[in-house]
């Protein structure tokens, strides 16, 4: 196999897995989206389903722009932030595994005071107010958590 054969191999399995994991990420914030309200259980499956499918999301992007620089496009400042989030998110889910939902709340409360899911598109600025109430209701321990099947692996977001 030659060298660009290979390298559109890797795209197209890259762009298949981000494509994969953004639909899972994106039917959890419309889930959230809908809901009037949370119960506590309810809040700790819909967060967990969330920062599962956001850290594979984003762990698909680190790892295609650190196995091929050229395509971040100089942009190496935001790769490190990027991956900074991945291991405050890392840390959080850790945590939930163990029942521990402290460090989730921690993770969305300072995006959402950071304004990361405002601005002008009001998918987001929705998905903030219902991800603000979800948060009040979420317990500082409650269920542990299971690592979830990839998204590219799901068969509901494998399209």
């Amino acid at each position: 196999m030659d060298q660009k054969t290979e390298d559109d191999e890797g795209l197209k399995d890259y762009l298949f897995k981000r494509n994969c994991a953004d639909i899972a990420a994106d039917s959890v914030e419309d889930e959230i989206r809908a809901m009037q309200s949370f119960t506590p259980e309810e809040a700790q499956d819909l967060i967990a389903r969330y920062m599962f499918y956001s850290f594979e999301r984003w762990l698909h992007v680190v790892n295609r722009q650190s196995n091929q620089p050229e395509v971040t496009g100089g942009y190496k400042e935001a790769l490190d932030d990027t991956r900074g989030d991945l291991g405050l998110m890392q840390g959080a889910i850790q945590k939930m595994f163990r029942g521990d939902y402290s460090g989730v709340r921690s993770y969305y409360q300072q995006k959402l005071d950071d304004g990361d899911y405002g601005g002008t598109d009001t998918r987001y600025v929705e998905f903030a107010d219902k991800l603000e109430v979800l948060l009040k209701v979420l317990p500082d321990s409650g269920n542990a958590q299971t690592p979830l099947t990839p998204a590219w692996q799901d068969p509901r977001f494998n399209v």
